[in-house]
């Protein structure tokens, strides 16, 4: 999967996070918000995912490795997961960062307000992909992420993550590339 900041310098890393939506994004008048995704698939059917998200409505279809960028509302998120036959995932980030180090990582991850996620009670895997980036070992990473989630939790919340565990919320992905610059 290619993760890219535009404009990133070629010692830069980017830590993408995604998760599934979590609310409507209309606003109280009725507006349907345009909103970012990323359609993963095998690699060398990009370019066919792309083809598939256009017919779908799709805007702004970016193909890439392992997967494609592309634009739309909701309900294209919808016909997404219904209709397309190479996508693997679709998924909508929440944050992308230019990250260093791991601890440049896990700042970024507390940048976000994670009650809007999860709650205490809910569990937390972090699947983590490292590729041409600073940061080296997928694991540790991981491992950094949850920290930064768990640690939010822990100081905004008396009773803190104590049910919050490795073992069931599959839908945060956290993927690290190193920039190239354009």
């Amino acid at each position: 999967m290619s993760a890219a900041i535009p404009g990133g310098g070629a010692s830069n890393s980017a830590a993408i996070l995604r998760s599934a939506p979590r609310e409507s994004l209309r606003s109280s008048r009725g507006l349907v918000f345009t909103l970012r995704f990323f359609a993963t698939c095998a690699r060398g059917l990009e370019k066919i995912l792309a083809d598939e998200l256009r017919d779908l409505g799709a805007e702004l279809v970016e193909p890439g490795r392992g997967g494609a960028r592309f634009e739309g509302d909701l309900a294209l998120l919808y016909r997404a997961n219904l209709w397309l036959r190479t996508a693997v995932r679709v998924l909508m980030p929440i944050l992308e960062a230019p990250v260093q180090s791991t601890d440049d990582l896990y700042a970024a991850v507390q940048s976000i307000d994670w009650t809007h996620y999860l709650t205490p009670e809910h569990t937390l895997a972090v699947d983590c992909n490292v590729r041409d980036s600073a940061i080296t070992h997928s694991k540790y990473a991981a491992l950094r992420v949850k920290d930064a989630i768990c640690d939010q939790f822990v100081a905004r919340l008396a009773n803190g993550p104590a049910s919050m565990s490795t073992r069931r919320w599959s839908a945060l992905t956290c993927t690290s590339t190193r920039m190239k610059r354009s």
